[in-house]
């Protein structure tokens, strides 16, 4: 499901962070709504969290999550994030 940039370098670590993700990389497959989606991802944290207490491999899930949520909410202005639309446009459309 992760795209390659976000790969774990060990098998069973956690994706690498958004911070690592650049302009030109494709974050649409990680963007996902519906049953399938992130809501999946934050019923699954919330579960994980209710088993054992103080889990630094859930923050660090939580706080990546976090980063995932303010990367696509943040503008890049006249460009166009893969899996995403040009800042411009959606401007456009907010002001009516």
């Amino acid at each position: 499901m992760q795209p390659s940039w976000r790969q774990a370098p060990v098998k069973g670590d956690l994706p690498l962070p958004m911070a690592n993700a650049k302009d030109k990389d494709d974050t649409g497959c990680i963007k996902k709504g519906g049953p399938s989606g992130l809501v999946t991802v934050l019923v699954g944290l919330k579960w994980w969290v209710s088993l054992q207490e103080n889990d630094a491999m859930w923050e660090a899930a939580v706080n990546d999550l976090n980063g995932c949520f303010e990367y696509w909410s943040k503008p890049v202005v006249g460009k166009k994030r893969r899996g995403g639309e040009l800042v411009n446009d959606v401007a456009k459309k907010q002001k009516g």
